[in-house]
């Protein structure tokens, strides 16, 4: 019979319990953001402008200008996002969040048509901390080339002209054949 010491194995079986448990927390990025509306809806031709929340939690304060876009995934035909962060200045400390700021806008191109444009946003301090991708999208409502149906008079009224010019000229050509009978005919095939 093997003999263990009862208080090392309850010690081993601790330190592996707090092991799982340290090992399954899962830890925050030091840099996040979230968008405060990531669908908008835009015509062809708009700008869209996006806002958002930062918050550090790097170790360091960091200037507006120390972060900075990345985008991905969208259709260069149809979306120009630019970068306003940065454009106004301010200071996020450690630990702390930043105020609902502008953070990037979209812009739509003219030629546009209808249709539901997605682009993915990374955001990036230049110490190299990065944050979750964002899905954003815009809604475009653009011009469609739809042609549009005609009335029911209208269409009426076109079949009415058509059977009228049709009926004449088959009129017209059973007289020259002489397919049609006279009322003089009739009469005579009448009194028999």
């Amino acid at each position: 019979m093997v003999y263990v010491d009862l208080r090392a194995l309850m010690l081993r079986v601790l330190l592996l319990i707090a092991g799982t448990m340290v090992s399954g927390v899962s830890f925050a990025t030091p840099l996040e953001w979230s968008i405060t509306n990531p669908t908008e809806s835009a015509a062809p031709g708009d700008t869209v402008t996006f806002t958002g929340v930062i918050t550090n939690r790097t170790g360091q304060a960091l200037e507006s200008t120390d972060l900075f876009l990345n985008f991905l995934a969208f259709d260069f035909d149809v979306l120009t996002p630019n970068q306003e962060l940065g454009i106004v200045p301010f200071t996020l400390p450690d630990f702390t969040f930043s105020a609902d700021v502008a953070l990037f806008n979209v812009y739509v191109n003219p030629l546009a048509a209808t249709s539901i444009s997605r682009l993915q946003v990374l955001l990036q301090d230049v110490n190299g901390n990065l944050t979750d991708t964002i899905d954003v999208t815009v809604a475009i409502n653009g011009v469609t080339n739809d042609v549009p149906e005609p009335s029911i008079a209208a269409l009426f009224t076109l079949g009415c002209i058509v059977f009228l010019v049709a009926f004449h000229r088959r009129l017209i050509a059973d007289m020259g054949n002489g397919h049609l009978i006279s009322v003089s005919t009739l009469e005579l095939l009448n009194r028999k």
